[in-house]
């Protein structure tokens, strides 16, 4: 307020403590003083415009409407006095208002509060508002939780239209629609806030007197974390898939940093024939990503599909854990120490899914049978698709071999490798799991799986024992890349000889059937089963066969472009007669053979295109009629060949003599008759 304003003091001076100061525009306020007095200072000060008789006024776009103020005011004895001192250091009265009170979580933990004058009648036609504030800060959140103790406020639910308490949960004290409005004789439920205020309104309004209400109010430790909190004052939450297929959970106070010496439990129960499938959004639990036993770390606790196949897993620092999917109900436990600087913490989605909705049309059972083989990721070497789930569990055939599995091509997202990133890093939204074997079961907490991500062409990992099992599974979030390709082989391990293939740097004893099999089954550094005994191809000829591929592949393309420009050349008509494998049905070809003569001065064979008709057998013949003892013509100048004139028609009825030869018959079915056109080829 630069300039005019009104200042209500709670007092009979301007040094009370003030109630409000108002400048603009407002609506109707109300005030109650503590005592016997209120003090209102108006001032209207210099600097502002004089828009009033300022010579300028036509100009401007605004003008001031300074109407000033209206006041009302009333002498009462029927007020409640507010003056007794609050319970505690931790409750008061609001300054300014009827019956306001504010209850704040300081040193004490726990109270009560009462209606106006209880356990005597309230005073009629009031409202009474209660806010009770939980601690919120960065270290520590609190909720309200309120039991009533006494009640009794006439009236019947759910109307309440003579008086009524009514609770917000969220804390609005402007809240027009409540959940529920209590009166009658019966007490409230017991209610907890959802976050760090509760706010209580006690109304009046056409009231019959009655004793009113005592409440008793508590705070409660509140984490910020969604979901079911199952143990009073104790950060654990259960995620029933009853409640709710899917959801979020996180760390205390995420996105702030989480407190010190704090243990939560997150605890998912799926309903029969259900999967657990769940997957990290952020993840920051220190700087460092080792020794998770001495640091703030999430524990998740896999219940396995069999009594004995249970395990769990820590993660810390700024790695992510890798989608989870479990079977059975699983847990999380998050603890974290002291000094945890500025971790933010974690959050994650859970859902619960059926096992239609997955993507696993791969993994099973693999039988050794003493050899190897290989194993690729769906749709290899195309993107993998989210959701996806697979499990292969590799089976040596004796107790006493090895598997060794080589990554001969390896790409996911995500990196294990904190050198390549400034930040988080890990297998987020797509993780390949190492089981090395059965040795993880005979104790209930043993060394987690390996996850594996990113790039990892070429490393080789050995199993524990006679088994070797591996999991890959996305997200809901993956994006997809190329997935891998790897190759398992059985080590044996039967005595101190070798009766297959001795590997010359690894010394493992691989099959035979291995060797020269253009897979590398030695592990890293060696690849003396592809080099040792195998035929080698020499650089010459490597050489060679390039150059020739090559030459090939010029030529080829050569003969394409040559082709395809020749045909551009031809015109339509062109085109479409060499197409033409037969002349059309319309015409019968007569090849007749043309005898040189003395008379006629020509050694040319006269091809002549006539129409006939058909022979007794349906057929049109093509013969040639004219021999040397014929009568011979000769042709006009304008002749394409030779002078001499074709003899008279011949009748294809006729039988051909002796010096006629039958070259050609074709097949004129249903041949239409049409007039006879003349062509003339010669042929020398």
């Amino acid at each position: 307020c630069p300039y005019d304003s009104l200042t209500v003091y709670d007092g009979p001076t301007r040094h009370a403590p003030v109630l409000g100061k108002f400048c603009g525009e407002h609506g109707p306020v109300t005030f109650f003083s503590s005592g016997e007095h209120l003090y209102l200072e108006f001032i209207t000060r210099t600097g502002r415009m004089g828009l009033a008789n300022d010579p300028y006024d036509s100009s401007v776009d605004y003008k001031f409407n300074r109407r000033g103020f209206n006041v009302s005011f009333s002498f009462r004895q029927d007020l409640i006095n507010m003056d007794k001192p609050a319970e505690s250091q931790n409750m008061y009265h609001i300054r300014g208002t009827a019956c306001d009170m504010r209850v704040i979580s300081n040193s004490s933990r726990n109270g009560t509060i009462n209606s106006p004058r209880y356990p005597k009648n309230f005073p009629v036609n009031i409202t009474c508002i209660y806010y009770i504030d939980g601690h919120y800060s960065q270290d520590r959140l609190e909720k309200v939780k309120i039991k009533f103790t006494d009640f009794s406020i006439p009236g019947s639910m759910p109307d309440c239209n003579s008086g009524y308490v009514a609770i917000d949960e969220e804390g609005r004290p402007d809240a027009r629609v409540f959940k529920e409005r209590y009166c009658g004789p019966y007490l409230p439920p017991d209610t907890s806030s959802k976050n760090s205020r509760l706010v209580l309104i006690f109304n009046t309004d056409n009231a019959r007197e009655s004793r009113g209400f005592s409440a008793f109010y508590e705070f409660i430790p509140d984490y910020g974390i969604p979901g079911e909190n199952v143990e009073e004052g104790k950060c654990t939450y259960l995620y029933a898939s009853k409640s709710s297929k899917s959801g979020t959970f996180n760390s205390p106070h995420h996105p702030l940093r989480y407190p010190d010496n704090t243990h939560c439990r997150y605890i998912f129960r799926p309903e029969p024939g259900e999967r657990i499938l769940i997957s990290f959004y952020t993840f920051f639990l220190g700087e460092k990503d080792t020794a998770c036993d001495n640091n703030d770390f999430l524990e998740i606790f896999h219940s396995g599909r069999t009594a004995g196949d249970s395990y769990s897993v820590k993660h810390c620092g700024r790695r992510f854990p890798g989608p989870i999917l479990a079977h059975k109900q699983l847990e999380i436990q998050f603890i974290s120490r002291r000094n945890s600087k500025n971790s933010t913490g974690f959050e994650a989605r859970f859902e619960f899914v059926h096992p239609d909705s997955l993507n696993t049309d791969c993994g099973g059972r693999v039988h050794s049978y003493g050899t190897g083989g290989i194993i690729v990721s769906p749709g290899f070497p195309e993107k993998y698709s989210s959701r996806t789930y697979c499990r292969w569990t590799i089976k040596a055939s004796s107790p006493f071999n090895d598997i060794l599995i080589y990554f001969f091509a390896f790409q996911t997202e995500g990196t294990v490798s904190r050198e390549e990133t400034t930040s988080n890093y890990g297998c987020q939204n797509a993780v390949l799991r190492l089981y090395r074997g059965n040795a993880r079961y005979p104790t209930m907490y043993v060394e987690a799986p390996e996850e594996k991500c990113g790039k990892l062409d070429g490393e080789p990992f050995l199993s524990n024992n006679d088994t070797f099992e591996l999991e890959f599974l996305t997200s809901s979030r993956a994006l997809g890349a190329k997935g891998f390709k790897i190759t398992w082989t059985e080590v044996h391990k039967e005595g101190v000889s070798c009766d297959f293939f001795r590997c010359s740097k690894s010394e493992y004893c691989i099959h035979s059937e291995l060797a020269c099999n253009q897979v590398p089954n030695c592990g890293r550094g060696d690849n003396s089963d592809e080099e040792e005994g195998c035929p080698a191809v020499s650089k010459f000829d490597i050489l060679h066969i390039a150059i020739g591929a090559s030459i090939s592949s010029f030529f080829c393309i050569v003969l394409v472009i040559c082709g395809l420009y020749h045909r551009r050349r031809l015109s339509p008509e062109q085109i479409r007669t060499r197409r033409r494998p037969f002349p059309p049905e319309q015409d019968t070809v007569e090849v007749r053979y043309v005898a040189a003569d003395s008379s006629c001065n020509t050694t040319d064979r006269l091809l002549q295109l006539d129409h006939v008709g058909l022979n007794e057998n349906g057929k049109a013949a093509v013969t040639s009629p004219l021999t040397p003892n014929q009568n011979k013509k000769c042709l006009p100048d304008s002749a394409v060949t030779t002078p001499c004139e074709s003899p008279p028609p011949f009748s294809l009825k006729k039988q051909p003599s002796e010096g006629e030869q039958a070259i050609k018959t074709v097949d004129t079915a249903n041949h239409k008759p049409q007039t006879p056109r003349i062509q003339k080829v010669s042929i020398v």
